[in-house]
């Protein structure tokens, strides 16, 4: 029994088909070889074994019973026959045959199967003596391992004594008949090889055949439902473009799509029915040809804009084919199909806005004349109103004065009693001559009387007093000669009457600047301070009358207003009228420009 080696292995591995392995019987006409033995081993009495690497038996011939009955029956000895094996298996390599006294006291000699330059089985031979046997030592052997002695020495005896210089001719025929098995193994490996490399070609072209009969399969499959799928999209197609045309002939305005060279690719029936153009005219134009001249620079404008920034629009007068001109209103967007850009717009008639646009700016001309002939009647009455309170209440108060100062001189001294009664109504008087010049200031300061600046610096003055914010003023011409008509000076006024008052009510400011100004082109004052500032929306409140009415005062004189404001930084209100806008009012019958200023004197 040979001992296992694992630098060896008992299968092949075919060189085409590295996943192929053959075992060494495959390879080997083991049937022949074993007749082949048994008629060597009767004509020489040549014992031999052929064993693979696994140790596996696979030829025999004329082993012998001291072998198989005894050593390799006992555990001891039959170690020492493994040790025997192994030692020969591990010297193969090295010489054509190895031969090894076995310590059970025969001879063995084994030399190598190699088939492709492996080693893949050996040829054993042995079971023998190259003289006569040593009795004693069998003997010895015998009752150390508690054999039989007289069969043991009988199988002894019929171990064949080969001499020793016979062996080399008896193992040049084993290595020889070992070459031969080697070859014959690697021709039948190799026929083995070929035989499944043409089985496995055979099977990858089925295979191939099959996959590319199935793949033929899945194609007219495939192809059949792109055959079905594209019938089914060309009909979902059509019907989308008839959807898509019923929607775009369904639209209320003009619709349009362009190419790269403003020449329209798409439209519907409303760009024909209202230019009076027929589908046939309208494929030929370009965007500009339904606009005049003078308008035909500015589509080309747009038109291209749109491609370049994505998106535009124009109020421009369509042009039809019978020269009449209507406004609309076109708006255009890029977009792309594949490829290309293109721009789709939509085109409104706004002949009915435009119409609104001018009924309603006609509306607000005529009510800011209204509110400015309103403006100037007010001022009117206000003079009007101040001019009968000096004239009728200031003159009754002036003599009552008069007299009650006359009767405390009187009563001064022959009626003490009467006399502090006098005094107390004198004090009335005086309070009641002051009320009215407050009064008569609110309707219409006398200053106005003396020039802009006067009534501004006495406007200051007040307001200073009554509000405790410092006030700075700066003028670029000399006291007066500001060039205003009163119209226009009674409006300036009562718009810095105006800022102040939203000052103190709201700015929360510590000083406020105030500058007039006179140039050829007109006047112009600003009033800034450095309070909190206007807060977004301020301006939109429903109930903000007062800048309102600041606009329109201005707007009446044809003037400029501007407002401007920085959150924690102030707000500066600036005014500019052109001396060419002057604006005139006419005095009520009996009105004097000075008439006010006697009451003053009270």
């Amino acid at each position: 029994m040979l001992c296992n080696n694992k630098r060896n292995n008992a299968c092949l591995t075919a060189s085409r088909e590295p996943h192929m392995t053959y075992h060494l019987s495959e390879l080997i006409d083991l049937g022949a070889l074993q007749a082949l033995m048994e008629s060597l081993y009767r004509a020489t009495g040549i014992v031999h074994a052929l064993l693979d690497n696994d140790s596996q038996v696979l030829t025999s011939a004329g082993w012998q019973p001291v072998c198989t009955d005894f050593h390799r029956v006992n555990p001891r000895t039959a170690q020492r026959c493994r040790e025997s094996d192994c030692h020969i298996l591990r010297h193969l390599n090295d010489e054509p045959y190895v031969g090894y006294d076995c310590l059970n006291g025969l001879v063995d000699y084994a030399t190598p199967v190699v088939i492709e330059g492996k080693h893949v089985g050996s040829i054993f031979t042995g079971q023998m003596f190259h003289a006569a046997p040593d009795l004693g030592f069998f003997l010895r052997q015998a009752k150390e391992f508690g054999f039989d002695t007289p069969a043991y020495i009988e199988a002894v005896r019929r171990v064949p004594i080969i001499p020793k210089e016979r062996m080399p001719d008896v193992m040049d025929f084993l290595v020889g008949l070992a070459q031969m098995l080697g070859q014959q193994g690697m021709m039948r490996l190799r026929h083995m090889a070929a035989k499944e490399e043409l089985r496995q070609l055979n099977d990858d072209l089925a295979r191939r055949v099959l996959e590319r009969t199935a793949e033929l399969s899945e194609k007219n499959r495939q192809l059949e439902r792109k055959i079905v799928e594209l019938e089914q999209a060309g009909a979902a197609l059509s019907q989308e473009k008839q959807f898509s045309d019923d929607i775009v002939n369904s639209l209320p305005g003009t619709f349009y799509m362009l190419d790269q060279s403003a020449r329209l690719v798409r439209w519907n029936h409303k760009l024909c029915e209202v230019t009076g153009n027929g589908p046939d005219q309208v494929a030929a134009m370009a965007a500009s040809d339904f606009f005049g001249d003078e308008t035909k620079p500015l589509i080309e404008q747009v038109v291209l804009e749109a491609f370049e920034c994505g998106e535009s629009a124009v109020e421009a007068p369509l042009l039809t084919s019978d020269a009449r001109r209507i406004p609309y209103y076109f708006s255009a967007r890029k977009t792309r199909i594949g490829e290309r850009s293109y721009v789709v717009g939509f085109g409104v008639d706004i002949s009915a806005r435009k119409q609104a646009e001018e009924l309603l700016q006609q509306s607000l001309v005529q009510l800011r004349r209204f509110s400015d002939h309103q403006q100037n009647i007010k001022e009117q009455e206000r003079k009007r109103i101040a001019q009968d309170i000096h004239d009728e209440l200031g003159q009754n108060l002036l003599v009552l004065k008069m007299d009650v100062v006359a009767l405390c001189a009187r009563t001064k001294d022959s009626h003490p009693g009467l006399n502090k009664r006098a005094r107390v109504a004198l004090d009335n008087v005086q309070s009641t001559i002051r009320s009215v010049k407050l009064i008569m200031n609110d309707l219409r300061p006398p200053m106005l009387d003396l020039g802009l600046y006067s009534a501004v610096q006495w406007q200051i003055k007040q307001f200073e007093r009554m509000s405790g914010i410092a006030c700075v003023l700066s003028s670029a011409a000399p006291e007066g000669e500001f060039g205003l008509d009163e119209v226009q000076t009674l409006a300036v006024f009562r718009i810095l009457q105006e800022s102040l008052t939203n000052i103190a009510r709201h700015a929360m400011a510590s000083e406020v600047e105030i500058s007039l100004a006179q140039d050829e082109r007109g006047f112009s004052m600003a009033v800034k301070d450095n309070g909190v500032g206007l807060q977004p929306g301020d301006t939109q409140k429903t109930n903000s009358f007062g800048l309102i009415g600041m606009k329109e005062r201005i707007h009446a004189l044809g003037g400029e207003f501007v407002l401007s404001t920085f959150p924690d930084r102030g707000t500066t209100l600036s005014i500019f009228v052109a001396m060419g806008d002057k604006k005139t009012t006419t005095e009520p019958p009996g009105a004097s420009p000075h008439a006010l200023c006697d009451v003053e004197r009270l």
